[in-house]
């Protein structure tokens, strides 16, 4: 049975995740240059995704205010990719990247549990991030993009193939939709903005508890407990 693990980013790391960039994203790949950028910049803010051992995954956030990017697109966010914009102060965790091996799209879900306990840590007020509709461009005569976000199939799943499966990541919720995100010819260029929120985050200290406390409610909000209220046995 594969075994899946996470751990932080190193440097050694960097040949991986080029050649993983160039592998998935072709001539959109972040550059080594841009990669050692968030390294240096923020090397928390780099997680890696493992099966057996073998790196087969990459996550980049860094922190902003929430304010600041509200509206804007992933270039200018992000610029371009160097990630430089990130503010140790800033009140929300922006997601900047997310990299799978082709064919070990099943373990995102997982990944998205280490994005949890990151907020958690650091002690930030939300975690957010923009995505892809690729499925929009087959209805955008049909649906305006506002709508197709919201889509949903007789069986309640989303129209969107992707959004649906964002809708199965703990907490998230649409905040809404950005024109010019990025270059996504599937997505007629349009970024979904996404959030999930720190159920710790107005009470203080509650959250230092949680932060330091950061490997035990990712344990509970696995096994499906109501960690908000586990918390107190800490």
């Amino acid at each position: 049975m594969d075994t899946f693990t996470t751990r932080n980013f190193k440097k050694e790391d960097i040949p991986i995740y080029c050649q993983l960039q160039e592998n998935t994203w072709k001539d959109k790949a972040a550059t080594k240059e841009n990669i050692e950028s968030r390294f240096n910049i923020f090397p928390s803010g780099i997680s890696v995704a493992l099966v057996n051992n073998e790196p087969i995954g990459f996550s980049t956030f860094i922190s902003v205010n929430k304010n600041d990017i509200i509206g804007k697109s992933w270039e200018d966010i992000t610029n371009n990719g160097k990630c430089d914009t990130h503010n140790p102060n800033g009140n929300i965790l922006f997601g900047a990247d997310l990299t799978f091996k082709e064919g070990y799209a099943k373990y995102m879900a997982l990944f998205d549990l280490v994005m949890f306990k990151k907020l958690v840590l650091f002690e930030k007020e939300a975690f957010v991030w923009g995505g892809r509709m690729p499925d929009y461009h087959l209805h955008s005569e049909e649906y305006d993009v506002e709508s197709y976000s919201q889509a949903k199939n007789p069986d309640g799943s989303y129209l969107d193939s992707q959004i649906n499966f964002y809708s199965k990541v703990i907490g998230v919720e649409i905040l809404g939709v950005v024109e010019n995100y990025f270059q996504d010819k599937e997505s007629l260029d349009y970024g979904l903005i996404l959030q999930v929120k720190n159920p710790f985050f107005k009470n203080k200290v509650i959250s230092k508890i949680a932060a330091k406390n950061s490997e035990r409610v990712l344990d509970l909000t696995i096994k499906g407990h109501n960690f908000k209220q586990k918390i107190k046995n800490f």
